[in-house]
């Protein structure tokens, strides 16, 4: 009879704790934290990828799609999906606001899957979940095929042109099968009309590509430049303006018929370095003389003189060039016509005041 006493006793208490006491909070719920409104619960997931190989090369990606479905089969939108890929693999997914996936108004959830920068054959295994529910989708990293051969050659140069003081721009080849998959090991040759070439590589990386550095060499002239890269059959080209060459100039604004004056030219390369050995070439408009005394070409300092000779009146557009760059006055060359000198009256002559004097 004590023992029974005792157990009625304990269930009371039992029954008041999980009323929460005598008052107050109702408390925490004994099984679960309740009070939520759970959203659209899916009954299964699939998972797409499209293909489900793809290259060892590391710049190709397949595509995913996971959708949400009920118990019918039927999409469902706003379901949320965690996707995660092992073995070194990459899933992009759209940008989230809430840090959270949902799926869309067809049910999918759509997104990309890469190898990121592990180059080696391998299943990569991607995982879609959402609440108790998983499913996953195997890709295999594959070799390119033996067989697969170059169907076209993409050139990007590191600038826009290249400069005459010897700075090198990086010329960077990806060769790429029918597929636009990158082709490692592929054949590679670089050559280029005028510059030179060095550091270049014979055959493309595991990513498909190859380089070279392209400068101007020891000719500083302003010019263009093609690269042509050949890989198998096929054949790609680039132009590179070569520039920044240029000639500077001194000498008078304005003359007199009948005087000669001199012109200097100064040749820089894109550095601002003089170029010696410049031949510098001049013509006038008015077709007045200019001479070379000192010889056709610049010297060590980079300058040459000119020895203009005005026999002629008028504006003459004189044009100097050299190494392809080329310089004119700014403004123009004005050769006067009038010929004329004050002559000094003899001390204490008297001069009348508005009268013309001869």
């Amino acid at each position: 009879m004590t023992i029974f006493k005792r157990l009625i006793s304990m269930l009371a208490a039992l029954t008041l704790a999980a009323c929460g006491g005598g008052g107050g909070s109702a408390g925490t719920p004994a099984f679960g934290n309740g009070g939520s409104t759970p959203g659209a619960t899916a009954s299964d997931l699939e998972i797409r990828l499209s293909p489900n190989t793809i290259p060892n090369t590391g710049d190709s990606t397949v595509a995913l799609t996971v959708t949400a479905l009920d118990a019918n089969r039927t999409a469902l939108p706003g379901v949320e999906v965690t996707v995660a890929a092992d073995n070194g693999g990459v899933v992009t997914l759209p940008a989230s606001t809430t840090g959270r996936q949902l799926t869309n108004a067809q049910g999918q959830i759509v997104g990309t899957v890469g190898i990121g920068s592990l180059r080696t054959n391998r299943t990569i295994t991607v995982t879609a979940t959402s609440g108790s529910v998983t499913r996953t989708a195997a890709l295999s990293v594959i070799s390119i095929p033996a067989g697969a051969t170059p169907s076209t050659i993409e050139l990007v140069a590191s600038a826009n042109s290249v400069g005459t003081g010897g700075d090198a721009v990086t010329i960077r080849a990806f060769v790429k099968d029918a597929n636009n998959n990158a082709l490692a090991n592929a054949p590679v040759a670089f050559a280029t009309n005028t510059g030179t070439l060095s550091n270049v590589s014979t055959v493309t990386d595991v990513g498909g590509s190859a380089t070279a550095l392209f400068a101007s060499g020891s000719n500083k002239a302003n010019r263009s430049a093609t690269i042509t890269v050949t890989s198998a059959a096929v054949q790609s080209q680039i132009t590179l303006p070569i520039v920044n060459t240029k000639l500077t100039l001194s000498g008078p604004s304005s003359m007199i018929v009948g005087t000669t004056t001199s012109f200097i030219i100064v040749a820089t390369d894109s550095n601002a370095n003089p170029l010696p050995n410049v031949a510098v070439t001049a013509t006038s408009s008015l077709g007045n003389g200019l001479a070379r005394p000192d010889g056709n070409n610049t010297d060590l300092s980079g300058q040459i003189r000119f020895v203009y000779t005005a026999t002629n009146a008028g504006t003459d557009s004189l044009v100097f060039e050299g190494a392809g760059a080329r310089v004119s006055p700014q403004p123009a060359l004005v050769v006067s016509g009038d010929d004329f000198s004050f002559i000094s009256p003899a001390a204490s002559t008297s001069v009348a005041v508005n009268t013309s004097q001869s």
